[in-house]
């Protein structure tokens, strides 16, 4: 592995070169966890989780009392039947609203601080156990993307944290351990072909007819009657549906393919965040999982950028 010159464009550009001579089955079950990569692809996905799920705690504040206090919809101890797990929840020591509010808060700026890089290794913990505790005390008000979120914060926590990028400097880029990322890009595929699995035994996904339910239930923008006509038009929709989503992770991995699986995704799930409601967050959590397969070239730039776009806020402020 060799580190090659900058790039001349005013950030640090680091590519790397590989050799492919013994590259054996040993090798490439090494290389994805033992490998060195440049921190800032750490640094990248820690920022982009930071923002979702700051969005996602921010849309939960309206519903605190209803799903986490002890007078709210859900009583704790139903809750406690689901499972031991359910103990895990910091929910079971405070019923409160006041507590409840004070606990949203702290985690709204522990989310913050993992952002900005400010103590980051203790801003992670504490925002895993912020996801471990909402999603264990709030069971039946969970969504997917929520339980996404949670398995992201634990990647997160138990990973390098890029800390070359922080509130406090732009540093030279180091290079960390690479299981992380690999963790985080695995993670994807898991989401998306679980997600098939689930599909595949249910009625309306085998039938072709979920699109057509789907669109004139109360989940549709615009439900509408006139959606039963085009039945048949739908039903190869449903099956192009799955296609796309058993592709996605196979593009992303592959590097050569890769652009075009952030486009696939992008757009598709940019379709469902049209054609549905109340799921934004949805669309937003898959866009935020495929960070972890940008490459040091797109690194490079949003950097020069930033320092850029820095420097010249510094040179007005100087006028």
């Amino acid at each position: 592995m060799s580190k090659l010159p900058d790039g001349g464009d005013g950030a640090s550009a680091y590519e790397y070169e590989y050799d492919d001579e013994g590259r054996g089955w040993r090798r490439l079950l090494r290389d994805p966890w033992c490998e060195l990569v440049d921190d800032r692809a750490y640094a990248a996905f820690r920022i982009a989780f930071s923002i979702v799920a700051l969005a996602n705690l921010i849309n939960l504040w309206f519903y605190r009392d209803a799903f986490f206090t002890s007078g709210g919809m859900i009583p704790s101890e139903v809750i406690g039947e689901a499972g031991w797990f359910t103990q895990l929840s910091v929910f079971n020591l405070i019923t409160s609203s006041w507590a409840v509010s004070l606990y949203f808060a702290v985690s709204a700026g522990a989310i913050i601080c993992l952002g900005l890089g400010v103590s980051p290794r203790l801003a992670a913990v504490l925002v895993f156990t912020w996801h471990l505790s909402f999603t264990y005390r709030a069971i039946p008000g969970c969504t997917g993307w929520d339980h996404v979120l949670r398995a992201y914060s634990f990647l997160v926590m138990v990973s390098p944290l890029g800390t070359s990028w922080s509130l406090r400097r732009f540093s030279p880029p180091r290079l960390v351990p690479n299981y992380g990322i690999s963790l985080m890009r695995l993670q994807v595929a898991v989401i998306y072909w679980q997600g098939i699995v689930v599909k595949l035994g249910d009625k309306y996904w085998q039938d072709g007819e979920f699109l057509s339910y789907f669109l004139l239930s109360v989940h549709a923008r615009w439900p509408h009657r006139r959606v039963a006509e085009w039945n048949d038009l739908f039903i190869p929709a449903t099956y192009i549906a799955i296609l796309i989503e058993i592709a996605i992770p196979i593009l992303l991995f592959i590097p050569r393919t890769r652009k075009f699986g952030f486009l696939l995704g992008f757009s598709f799930h940019l379709l469902i965040a049209i054609m549905s409601r109340h799921i934004i967050f949805f669309s937003l959590t898959m866009w935020m999982t495929y960070v972890a397969f940008i490459d040091v070239r797109t690194l490079d730039r949003i950097e020069f950028a930033v320092r850029s776009r820095l420097r010249r806020g510094r040179d007005a402020t100087s006028l």
